[in-house]
């Protein structure tokens, strides 16, 4: 690493061997293109560093800071006037920040660059008679997925129909170039779809994606076939939670097969997807009675997912700690029960932190770690601390479903596994309390989602033991 710093012109294999593994390459990098007097072209460099390699964020945003002193970006873009023939480039400019800070996990930050490029794009649609429908798609997409993150979930699903129509009519045109580009944008139009609560659409279009991606490799043998591994990763989740756990679990197999293969080339980039779909093929094996196989694709989802947090924990810490409540799940059913629990712990701790920082973002993810903590707890016996981490989980519940009622079904479940624990531990009073919130809480569901709550108003799970 030393003679990179005193060979500064040897950045591109650096890049080349970082782009493929992170290492100490990346950080190598990362220290030469922070200095004041670096001699390594930006110009060059910024280009060269794939969007979507989570791995190389760090390198990513130092390049985009020291370019924002002489690009136009910052203090610059803000002097380029309206209706100016540097629009466009304005607005790429502000894309291309506002994706590599959205690469890093820096999502609120990303907000602003984000939106103010979005604006420009519909002014010049005016004008500009299709010539940057792409960019302006591409645009819509990246804003849509920002503000997913921020919370901002009706609009991002506004944005993202938008996109798709764009990708629609261009991949119409010219489909060799667009047909990747439009299974993308159906990929994230159907995760937006899901946190609205539109489960049923939200298959539909991800089972529109698969096809889309196939069109795709038809049409153009050099389509990346990561995008249709990843689109396969979000069918088979969407597949499992329909209870089609045989096509759930054809798409994962595939998905994994696929991934397994890319990540040999290159584990820097595709390993982040890979975990995702050992993730989702634990979920498919669990479901069908396998566990010994789930618990080993978690526990291999949890390595690689540790692997990339180190590296950049404001992407990467939560889906780490989602992943290690399932991992204690499975460890609890194997019998494994004492090391459960210390896995449900590091969970909790992790949320704790991601949650301090972002509470909006994060406090779902805390409350869903906390349950699972006090189902743990609850297996080997520590009732009256499972009850005062149920209790903590009802009170952040309240919390996120007052600033989001499309949250509503966490605090339905968090008040499930307090009337369980209150009544184990002779709070009658309280449980019969907790009990009526969680019927109300449920009736309000039912009236967003009743195919999915109707029936369970009759019999609350997991209140309804209790109630």
């Amino acid at each position: 690493m030393r003679l990179l710093g005193e060979l500064p012109a040897l950045w591109r294999p650096a890049l080349t061997v970082a782009i493929g593994q992170a290492g100490p390459f990346l950080g190598a990098l990362v220290d030469l293109v922070g200095r004041p007097d670096s001699a390594v072209p930006l110009e060059e460099l910024a280009p060269a560093i794939p969007y979507g390699h989570t791995l190389l964020a760090p390198l990513a945003l130092t390049v985009t800071a020291r370019r924002a002193r002489n690009t136009l970006t910052g203090a610059a873009l803000a002097a380029v006037a309206p209706g100016d023939a540097t629009d466009a480039a304005r607005a790429d400019e502000l894309g291309a920040h506002s994706r590599r800070l959205a690469d890093a996990g820096q999502y609120s930050a990303a907000e602003g660059p984000a939106r103010e490029g979005v604006a420009i794009h519909r002014r010049l649609a005016a004008t500009d008679l299709g010539a940057l429908m792409p960019r302006r798609a591409a645009a819509l997409s990246h804003l849509a997925t920002v503000l997913s993150n921020t919370g901002e979930r009706a609009e991002a699903l506004t944005l993202a129909r938008e996109s798709v129509d764009l990708y629609r009519a261009l991949a119409a045109s010219v489909p060799a170039v667009y047909l990747g580009e439009l299974g993308i944008a159906l990929d994230l139009l159907s995760w937006r779809l899901a946190e609205v609560g539109k489960s049923t659409t939200a298959l539909e279009v991800a089972g529109e994606a698969i096809e889309v991606h196939r069109r795709a490799v038809q049409v153009s043998p050099d389509a990346p076939r990561g995008a249709m591994a990843a689109s396969l990763i979000k069918l088979a989740g969407w597949q499992l939670n329909a209870g089609d756990g045989d096509a759930g679990g054809a798409a994962a197999r595939e998905a994994v097969t696929t991934l397994r293969l890319l990540a040999e080339d290159n584990p820097a980039y595709f390993g982040p997807n890979l975990a995702a779909a050992l993730a989702t093929f634990a979920s498919v094996l669990a479901a069908s009675g396998d566990l010994p196989q789930a618990l080993a694709a978690a526990e291999e989802a949890v390595a690689l997912r540790r692997m990339h947090a180190a590296a950049n924990a404001a992407l990467f810490l939560p889906s780490l700690a989602d992943m290690l409540v399932v991992l204690a799940g499975y460890l609890s059913e194997s019998g494994n029960r004492t090391r459960a629990v210390a896995v449900a712990r590091e969970a909790v701790d992790h949320y704790r932190r991601l949650a301090e920082a972002e509470p909006r973002k994060h406090l779902p993810g805390l409350v869903a770690s906390l349950d699972g903590l006090v189902f743990q707890l609850t297996s080997t016996g520590y009732r009256e601390e499972a009850l005062t981490i149920a209790q903590e989980a009802v009170a952040l519940s309240r919390r996120v479903a007052k600033s989001d009622p499309l949250a509503l079904h966490v605090l339905a479940m968090s008040l499930g596994f307090l009337v369980e624990r209150l009544a184990e531990t002779a709070h009658r009073s309280q449980a019969i309390d907790a009990c009526r919130e969680a019927v109300d809480v449920r009736r309000q569901l039912a009236e967003v989602e009743p195919q999915r709550y109707r029936s369970e108003l009759a019999l609350p799970s997991p209140a309804s033991r209790s109630c």
